[in-house]
Order: structure tokens, then C-alpha cells, then sequence
């Protein structure tokens, strides 16, 4: 919930400059894909959704919600219009998060655009070249939003008009090159606009100048009758005059020079996927001279580059010669193949030969397969410095590390190409295949787990001739040998997986390839302080990064990771090499002190990054817990990691998994050093409070408390106290309590302590309406959290900030800290603080009758708590999706949820209080609405009303206003039952409200 803004530079400036930095990159020119972290979720939008974001980006700022109505959906009434837009929005707004900005009355998008980019960057002569690399077609080709007449001719004129700007800026681009006489390049310019725009003759004649220029009499003759035979099939008319002069004067040019035919591979198999790969290192051979294509075994290198070949042989003026290397033995032996392959006699002095030859020729010559011949590098380096116009395209698995080499990390498959790469090969084997459900979500599930990478994805197919998809998937955990082929005309190499990944291996020093095989132990990646805290030869990771056994997770981070599949091999020789048991112990002492950093770093200023480095750890974590299990002898390992872990889990409400290894690690306790036991306990409390198992939490929190005080250890006791504290449902003693505490954190000096006190104790003055003392302790506390950056507290601040504003009615003031409190949240993959932010703004929206945007609340909080075990959340969520169903009419929907709420309230839970509060005033309120049982109503309003006397609560506005119409309508009679539930208990009101509810329904 970003602002919209943007103060210092156009829009399109901002936009260029932060391509990299957007999540969301919306492409138009050539066609339209939404790209969201470079995912592309085109398909996932409604088509009008995907208009309208790149309607509103390229306007550049924020476009009334009436425009957009009436812009997409004009064939209809307002109000429906109203109601598409909406739906739509509530559609995307799971999907694109803070790229999609929402307002009452706006909608802007941050998103990088490409039309906007190519027109800042044409404007300006140094970066024309940039910016027509961006146009790759006219703006939204092919694309339509049904019924959307008025966005149809605003999308006309935007193609017309980047188009004919597309035309003019390669016109003067090319006019630029030619006066630095690079007329090679001038030539592809021409082309490539041309196949944009094949009937501009001005540009046509422009190119059969080019080849003039150079002395290619053959191609400007052809380009001409090329272009007179388009003319005539489309137009029905001849070239004009100037173009049919330009022709006669060709007419007595001599031939120059032919072009030569070199043999290319043929394509065994279609190309899929790797659209962009293509475009991009388009541009990149455009601008380089060496260009290397790195990557895995398997990932599709050659396959890329033979693509390459084939679609630029007519770029070059002698064409594109393909060397393959995989069989050469030494780097003696890559001259000569490299002279065999471009036709030369074999001489004396090949390298004088050569270099002659590729002076002489403008031509792209491709080395496939070179990371095993990396000697031969001085080669590379003599033709870079002697040959001007050499053009290399080098396929490798690491890069050549020479000066001026252009390297190109080319990633894996996604998800989609993945699929179709397995279709595509899978009807080559059975024709008669058909689709299912259950056969996409099996080959689904096989892509990911492969990491998309091809050669294992064409290994699997093979494996279908004698085992079904479902059998394949399940054979995943022994891919390696799973992921075989007899087919001969593959390289003996990738007939296995194991052979391609194994030929890497094999090129490993004896260093490198211990520190390779100890890393299998990780899983979903590592930060590179673990490699250097606890593996042999740390200093030889960026060795196995450059060979692409090994890679970064992301630009500029310090997080790595294997493809599962080089994982799985380097775990074999984990075991081969009987390291298995060194390995994982490294595994557990990293953890340890992981976590025990962890723990420490919570109270600093550093506690906003623990989230998303546990989030991180996440599969390491349980791999190294669930391994611990079976190792009773590192009982007190195992307990440092649940223990020290169990604070951030519990700030992120993370239950079950620190819950189950508690009670597995609990059997082991006479183990356990008395203090490492409580710790142990206060984990499992932690927990199990989460969970809405109270009485547990309270008797391990109360061991732990018991053992704490007989150690002395003041600063645990008092930490155990106040996690004991949640569970007080007396408000009066929970002020009590807590004041005691802040005293004592105070005495301490720990500001840390100080910070988690006054987040709940704030909220202690508020339940009873005492804003003042409330906002007085939320300032100091609040300060204390800025002044140390206590990040990951700061979100728990600002909400309850914006809890104070929302009880003297200044709802704006609440709004805006609300998003301030989960736009932070987000940022720390908090999403139980989340939740709870969004869950009070949909009250706030319940509360000023907006009802439309309680109802995309509702669902963005659907979209967060679907991973959260808090049993809290889901009660209070359930409640206002159970009262929007109310005012929607909707009685069957209002019934379920309610029923789950009514059943899901616990009295022993403090958090959950004011929803009981809501729960069944809400409940009297509607009944009595509808004259159902009022004497009932009467006696549920008497029990809160206890409640709310007997916990020193008060009702806020609206509950008041449910209690006051429902007993201003009632009787004498009726009133006698509010007497009554006065002397009910709540867990007796809840019962009654939930059978009550019962009975309606049934």
C-alpha cells in the first residue's frame, strides 16, 4: 500500500531506471505479457485487468476508478461498471500486491513499461540503440479487450504513433552508423526493422543502399525484387520511382564477393520456449564480440545456440559456422577443428591461416561445448585483438574470464515452458496422448521437482515407453537413475543425467570437489557464511558458481543453491566417499549457531532481517531437525535449535513445527541441563498457545517458570511471566502484571523487554477506554523501537496506533497507519501482523460502510492466513466474512461462518475477548432484528454484559449501538431475561449463542 508519488523525474525516467528494481514489468511492444519477479502471469489476469494496467502505467499516473469504469466497460450501466471493475481488482490485487494501488477513488500501478522506456530512450541520441532493441513489434499486437470500444482506438494510436517513432529513430540510427562506418550493423538495423514493417520503402531502399555500400551486389538485387514482389501480392502497384532508379544503378554493378555456405547442424527437434533468451542475446551480439553462454549441463545451451545460428546465418554477410567441441580430447586439438570447420586446407601456421580467413570474412562463429578446452583461450584473446569484426558465440559450462567477454548466465525453464517441453517431446512417443487433470498436476509436479531443467525433463519423457507419468513422479527421490535414455543419436554425456552432471564433476580440483559434495547437505540454499564457518575449502565456491554447479540466488545476494538434481548427485558422492556423517554434523554446528545468532540478533537493530533469514532456513531448519530426531546422543543440539528458533517463530506465529519436535524432544528431558530444559518448555508454550492448546501453554510455561526461580535467573523468569501474561483474561490483573514487568524491564535496562510489554500494555488502557494512558505508553514505547530499529516490533506499533485513532474516530488517521503497519510487515514476511492489520481495516470499512472495500479486504485477508495455524485470525476473519454475508443477504454463508466462529471462540483466550464481545452481541442484534427468540437476546446481551463488568472492559461504538437499539425494542418481559444472563457465565453465554444458532439452522 504504497504511495503513488513519485517526486524527482518523469515517469518514464523512473520507470527505466528502476526496470531491474520492479516487480512488475509489463511488456506491449511485439505482443503482451505481464511479468510479476520475472514469473509470467499473463494467463492469471482477467483480459480487461491486463489492459487496464498497462492502459493506467502508460498514462503514468493514477486514473480515477469512473474513468476506468467507463473506459472498459462503457456498454454497461455505471453501476455495473462499478461492479466489473471491482471484481476485477479483487481478481488481481491477490496476485500483484503493492504493484496494484487501490484508493476510494484511484487506481495507479508501479510497474516498469517498455513502451514508456523505448520512447524516453530514443529521445535521446546516445541511447537510440537501447531503446529500439525494446520495440520488438507494434504496441499490444494481437491483443483485444472485448467490447472496450473507446480503450480499442486509444490502443490504435498509441501503436500508429510508436510505430512511425520506431521507424524515423532506425532511420537516424542507421544514417549514425553509417558514419561510423559500421555498415554491418547498419544492415541488421534495416532488417530488423524491415521485418517489423516490410512496405516502408523508404527503409527498404535504405537497406539496398547498405548492401551497395559494402559490395553485396547479390543481396541488394534480391532485396529489391524481394520487396517488388511484397508490393505487388499486397498493394498490386510497382516500387516508385526513386526505387526503381536505385534498381537500374545496381543493375551495372560487378559482383564483389559470395557468400559462403557453411554446414549447420540440422534441428533434430522443435524449439521451445526461450523467447527472451533469443531477444536477448540478440541485442548482446549486437553490442559484443564475445558472447558466452554458461550454464549446467543439460540446460539447453546448445539447443540456444544452434537456434541462434539459424536465425541469424542471413544477418552476417558470410553467414554463421557452428563448431562443435564435445569430442575434442585437448586444447592442442580446437584450431584444427575450428580451420576443418570453416573449409581451410590443412597448413603449417593454422592460427595465421585462421585469423587471415576471419579478417577477410564477416561471419558469427560458434564454439560449442568449450569448458573443457579452456587453454585454448589465448586463442580467443589473439582473434579479439587482431580480427575487428570478429563475432563469437561460445557455449561453456563456466565462463572463458577473458577481457571484453560479454557472459550470459542462461537460467532454467519455467514452469509453463517446462510443461510444454514435456508435452511437446511426450507426443513425439505416443501420439494418441490426451491431457487430464491428474496428468497435469503429475507433470507439474515432475518439472518443478527437475527445476526445469531440459535435458532431465526430454530424459523423463523417454522413460514413458515403459512407465507410466504417475510411476515417474513417484520415482522422483532416485532421478538420477530414473533420468536414462537409449537413444543413439544423443552424446554418450546425456544419455544419463548422471553422465552430463558426473562430466562436470570430473573437471573438479580435488578441493572443488569436496566442497561440492559437502554442500548437498543444504537444502533450498545457504548463505555463504555457512560455507566459510564450517566446510573445508570454503574459498572454492565462486569456482563451482563459475562452473554452474553452484547459483546465486539473486543479483548482488549471498544466498546459493544446487538444482535438486546436481544436489542429488552431489549427495551420492557425499556417500560414495563415506563423508556423509562429517557433512551433516557440519550441518547441525552451523545450525546451532544459526540459531543461537538468531536469537541474539532479535534484541538489536539487525531483528528485521531474522524473519527472512528463517524464512530463508526454512527447509534446512526441518531437514536438520527432522535428522536430530534420530540422534538421541545430540539431545542438547537439537533443544539450542528448537529453543533459540522458538522467539522469532513465536513474533511470526509459527506453531507446528517447533510443537511437534517440543514433544519429541520432551521424552529426552532427564538429558537436558535444567536451563535448557525450561528454554525447551517456554519453545513449547510458545506453541502451544498458538495452536489454542492454553492449558498446555500454561503448565510448560509454568515448569518453566518453577525451574527459572529455583536457577536465579531473573531475566527468564520475568520473560516467562509476560508470555504467561497472554493468557490473563482479567483485565484489570493483566494491567497489573504487565506494569510490574515494565518496571522490572525498566530497572534492567532492556529495552527490548520494554518494547514487547508496552505493545500489549497499551492495549490494557484501551479495552477500557482509557486512550490517554494508552497513547502515553505506546509513544514511549514506540520511540524506543525507532530509536534501536526495532523493526520486526515497529509493525505491532503502528497497529495499535491505529487501533487509538479508531476509537476517537478518526478513521483516515487509522487507515494510513494500518497500511504503514502492513506495507512493514510485508517487508519482514510478517504475515500474522499482517493479517491482523488487514482484519482491522476491513472492521474500519465495516464500521464508515464501505462495504465494497470490505470486501476485497476480506479476500486479500483470505490470501494471507491460508498458511498461518493461528486458530485467532481465523475466528476473526470468519466474523466479518459471516457479517458481509449478512449484509449481502446471503443467509446460508452467514450460518457456516458463523457457526465456525460461535465454535471457535475460547474464553481462555485474551486475544480473542472483543470478538466475543462481537460474536454474540451481533448474533442478539440480528435475531432480534428478525424477531427470533427475543427472550434469548435479551439473555445473551445480560451475559456480555457480565463479561464486559466482570473483565473491566467497555463497548465501543458500534457494540453499544447493537446492545442499545436491541434493548430499546424490547419489552418488560425480555428485559427480565437481560437480568438474568447477568448471572450467566461466558463460557454459559457462548453455549447458549451456539445452540441457539444450532437450532436456526437446523
Amino acid at each position: 500500500m504504497a504511495s503513488f508519488a513519485i517526486q524527482v523525474k518523469s515517469y518514464c525516467d523512473y520507470l527505466f531506471e528502476h526496470q531491474d528494481m520492479a516487480e512488475l514489468k509489463l511488456i506491449t511492444l511485439g505482443g503482451v505479457r505481464v511479468l510479476l519477479d520475472e514469473r509470467d502471469i499473463t494467463s492469471e489476469l482477467p483480459v480487461k485487468m491486463t489492459a487496464l494496467l498497462i492502459y493506467v502505467a502508460r498514462c503514468g499516473k493514477p486514473k480515477p476508478r469512473e474513468h476506468l469504469a467507463d473506459l472498459f466497460w462503457g456498454d454497461k450501466t455505471a453501476k455495473q461498471a462499478y461492479g466489473s471493475l471491482r471484481t476485477a481488482i479483487s481478481k488481481a490485487k491477490p496476485l500483484l500486491g503493492e504493484a496494484l494501488q487501490v484508493t476510494h477513488t484511484d487506481i495507479g500501478v508501479s510497474a516498469w513499461l517498455d513502451a514508456n522506456a523505448f520512447e524516453m530512450l530514443v529521445a535521446q541520441p546516445l541511447q537510440r540503440e537501447m531503446g529500439l532493441n525494446l520495440y520488438l513489434g507494434d504496441f499490444m499486437a494481437s491483443f483485444f479487450a472485448d467490447d472496450a470500444r473507446e480503450f480499442d482506438d486509444w490502443q490504435l494510436r498509441q501503436a500508429e504513433q510508436l510505430h512511425e517513432q520506431f521507424v524515423q529513430t532506425t532511420l537516424l540510427y542507421i544514417q549514425d552508423l553509417q558514419k561510423g562506418n559500421q555498415i554491418s550493423e547498419a544492415i541488421l538495423t534495416a532488417r530488423r526493422a524491415l521485418a517489423l514493417s516490410p512496405l516502408r520503402e523508404d527503409m527498404q531502399r535504405m537497406l539496398i543502399r547498405l548492401y551497395q555500400q559494402c559490395g553485396d551486389r547479390t543481396s541488394a538485387l534480391r532485396q529489391y525484387h524481394h520487396y517488388r514482389n511484397l508490393l505487388w501480392e499486397e498493394l498490386g502497384v510497382e516500387p516508385d520511382q526513386d526505387t526503381q532508379a536505385l534498381y537500374q544503378q545496381l543493375e551495372q554493378t560487378p559482383i564483389i564477393a559470395q557468400r559462403v555456405a557453411y554446414q549447420l547442424p540440422p534441428r533434430l527437434s522443435s524449439f521451445i520456449g526461450r523467447i527472451d533468451n533469443l531477444h536477448q542475446l540478440g541485442r548482446l551480439m549486437r553490442d559484443n564480440r564475445l558472447v558466452t553462454i554458461t550454464a549446467p549441463g543439460g540446460a539447453g545451451k546448445t539447443r540456444l545456440a544452434l537456434e541462434i545460428a539459424y536465425r541469424l546465418q542471413d544477418s552476417y554477410r558470410h553467414g554463421v559456422c557452428f563448431i562443435d567441441l564435445s569430442d575434442i580430447a585437448h586444447a592442442d586439438h580446437v584450431l584444427p577443428a575450428i580451420a576443418k570447420g570453416l573449409g581451410l586446407p590443412d597448413e603449417n601456421d593454422i592460427l595465421a591461416q585462421v585469423t587471415s580467413y576471419l579478417y577477410h570474412h564477416q561471419l558469427l562463429l560458434i564454439l560449442d561445448n568449450f569448458e573443457h578446452v579452456t587453454n585454448a583461450t589465448p586463442i580467443i584473446t589473439h582473434w579479439l585483438e587482431n580480427v575487428p569484426h570478429i563475432h563469437l558465440l561460445i557455449t561453456s559450462r563456466e565462463p572463458l574470464k577473458l577481457y571484453g567477454e560479454c557472459v550470459y548466465q542462461l537460467n532454467m525453464l519455467s514452469l509453463q515452458e517446462s510443461c510444454q517441453l514435456f508435452y511437446e517431446r511426450l507426443r513425439h512417443i505416443h501420439t494418441d496422448f490426451e491431457r487430464t487433470e491428474a496428468i497435469d498436476a503429475q507433470v507439474k509436479t515432475i518439472c518443478q521437482h527437475l527445476d526445469g531443467l531440459p535435458l532431465a525433463i526430454e530424459l523423463a519423457v523417454t522413460r514413458t515407453r515403459t512407465m507410466s507419468i504417475a510411476e515417474i513422479e513417484m520415482g522422483l527421490n532416485r532421478c538420477l537413475s530414473l533420468l536414462t535414455t537409449d537413444l543413439r543419436n544423443m552424446p554418450r554425456r546425456q544419455r544419463t543425467l548422471f553422465s552430463t552432471i558426473d562430466w562436470s564433476y570430473s573437471l573438479l580440483t580435488p578441493e572443488q570437489a569436496m566442497l561440492f559434495r559437502h554442500l548437498a547437505v543444504f537444502r533450498g540454499g545457504w548463505q555463504r557464511e555457512a560455507v566459510t564457518s564450517i566446510l573445508p575449502h570454503a574459498h572454492e565456491l565462486d569456482a563451482l558458481i563459475d562452473k554452474n554447479l553452484v547459483r546465486r540466488t539473486g543479483f548482488g545476494t549471498c544466498r546459493f543453491m544446487m538444482l535438486e538434481t546436481i544436489r542429488e548427485y552431489a549427495y551420492y558422492q557425499l556417500e560414495k566417499h563415506g563423508e556423509l556423517a562429517q557433512a551433516q554434523q557440519n550441518m547441525v554446528d552451523w545450525m546451532v549457531h544459526f540459531a543461537e545468532g538468531t536469537m541474539k540478533r532479535l534484541r538489536t537493530s539487525e531483528q528485521g532481517l531474522v524473519a527472512q533469514h528463517i524464512q530463508e532456513e526454512d527447509m534446512n531448519i526441518r531437514v536438520t531437525l527432522d535428522y536430530l530426531m534420530t540422534q538421541p546422543n545430540q539431545i542438547e543440539a537439537y533443544v539450542k535449535i528448537i529453543s533459540r528458533l522458538s522467539w522469532t517463530w513465536n513474533f511470526l506465529q509459527i506453531a507446528n513445527l517447533p510443537f511437534y519436535h517440543t514433544k519429541h524432544a520432551l521424552q529426552f528431558a532427564d538429558q537436558l541441563p535444567p536451563a535448557l530444559y525450561a528454554d525447551l518448555l517456554v519453545a513449547g508454550g510458545h506453541s502451544a498457545h498458538t495452536l489454542g492448546h492454553y492449558d498446555l501453554a500454561e503448565a510448560w510455561h509454568q515448569q518453566a517458570l518453577t525451574i527459572y526461580e529455583t536457577l536465579g535467573d531473573a531475566t527468564q523468569i520475568n520473560y516467562t511471566r509476560f508470555f504467561m501474561s497472554g493468557r490473563i483474561t482479567d483485565k484489570t490483573d493483566y494491567r497489573h502484571k504487565l506494569s510490574e514487568l515494565r518496571h522490572n524491564a525498566i530497572e534492567a535496562k532492556d529495552e527490548f523487554f520494554l518494547c514487547l510489554i508496552d505493545i500489549n500494555l497499551c492495549l490494557g488502557y484501551l479495552d477500557i477506554g482509557k486512550i490517554e494512558q494508552s497513547k502515553i505508553i505506546l509513544e514511549e514505547g514506540l520511540a524506543i523501537c525507532e530509536r534501536n530499529h526495532y523493526w520486526l516490533l515497529a509493525p505491532t506499533y503502528y497497529l495499535n496506533s491505529a487501533n487509538i485513532h479508531y476509537m476517537t474516530g478518526d478513521f483516515e488517521k487509522a487507515f494510513k497507519l494500518l497500511e504503514q503497519s502492513i506495507s512493514m510487515s510485508q517487508d519482514n514476511g510478517d504475515i500474522f501482523n499482517e493479517a491482523i492489520a488487514l482484519i482491522d481495516v476491513c472492521e474500519i470499512c465495516f464500521v464508515i460502510g464501505q462495504i465494497d472495500d470490505l470486501r476485497y479486504y476480506l479476500e486479500q485477508v483470505r490470501r494471507v492466513i491460508k498458511d498461518l495455524q493461528s486458530p485467532m485470525l481465523r475466528v476473526r476473519y470468519h466474523f466479518w466474512e459471516s457479517i458481509l454475508a449478512s449484509i449481502e443477504g446471503n443467509i446460508p454463508q452467514f450460518y457456516g461462518t458463523y457457526q465456525y466462529v460461535l465454535r471457535h471462540l475460547n474464553s481462555s483466550d485474551a486475544n480473542l475477548s472483543y470478538y466475543i464481545i462481537n460474536a454474540v452481541l451481533f448474533l442478539s442484534h440480528w435475531m432480534f432484528d428478525r424477531d427470533e427468540s427475543p427472550e434469548m437476546c435479551a439473555l445473551l446481551i445480560g451475559g456480555i454484559d457480565a463479561y464486559i463488568q466482570n473483565y473491566h472492559r467497555v463497548y465501543n461504538t458500534y457494540q453499544q449501538a447493537w446492545r442499545d437499539n436491541t434493548l430499546n425494542n424490547m419489552d418488560k418481559v425480555h428485559k427480565h431475561a437481560l437480568e438474568r444472563g447477568k448471572n450467566m457465565s461466558i463460557d454459559e453465554t457462548l453455549q447458549i449463542a451456539q445452540a441457539l444458532l444450532d437450532r436456526l439452522i437446523r
